[in-house]
């Protein structure tokens, strides 16, 4: 073997720490990220929220004793409900490192496109079943704590808090269906492109 045969296989050995990706792989890629940095965004900001709500149960828990099951079965349904949501949350996360998109586009694109229809699940099935369990556990909540109020009040309590949940998960999640419209299934569209045209090569 020569130095020239030597050399021209120790360069192909070597790998690129940012490979070059055809304009197309490019692009979608650039859309992955940012649909990554904002989902990480937004579990973050979750996960602070959740964990003052978590305090505030357990306050609530030890605050007031010898309560009836009833009471401490719907702030453990509540716990639960808000892990189980939280923990839902995190696993549609694309990726928890950056990937090399160039080493295997088909098995990369496959795993993306399940967490992007994972994370449209969430939005179209998921919160719907969460609105509605949330809704059945402050029922169950407000029918221990509200016992000794007047039908009166508990009429406008009642109203108030499932009105503000329907409300504003309707928006919410009315708003990020056509989210997901615009920016997620024209992503798995063009995946699936790419995964058909390395296909047929």
């Amino acid at each position: 073997m020569t130095n020239f045969d030597t050399l021209q296989q120790d360069w192909g050995q070597i790998r690129s720490e940012n490979p070059l990706l055809p304009e197309e792989h490019r692009h979608v890629f650039s859309k992955l990220k940012k649909i990554q940095a904002r989902l990480v965004f937004v579990n973050l900001a979750l996960s602070v929220a959740f964990a003052v709500v978590f305090v505030v149960l357990g306050w609530v828990w030890s605050a007031f004793p010898g309560r009836e099951p009833l009471f401490y079965g719907s702030l453990a349904a509540m716990f639960v409900l808000l892990s189980l949501s939280l923990g839902l949350f995190w696993y549609q996360i694309l990726f928890w490192k950056t990937p090399d998109f160039s080493e295997d586009v088909l098995s990369f694109s496959t795993r993306i496109i399940r967490k992007l229809k994972f994370s449209m699940w969430l939005t179209n099935v998921y919160i719907p079943i969460y609105a509605l369990s949330l809704c059945l556990i402050l029922m169950a909540y407000y029918r221990v704590i509200l016992a000794q109020t007047d039908a009166h009040s508990r009429f406008f309590i009642y109203l108030g808090t499932f009105g503000w949940i329907i409300i504003v998960t309707g928006w919410g999640w009315l708003r990020k269906r056509k989210k997901n419209q615009r920016d997620i299934v024209p992503i798995i569209e063009e995946l699936q492109r790419i995964q058909k045209a390395l296909r047929e090569e």
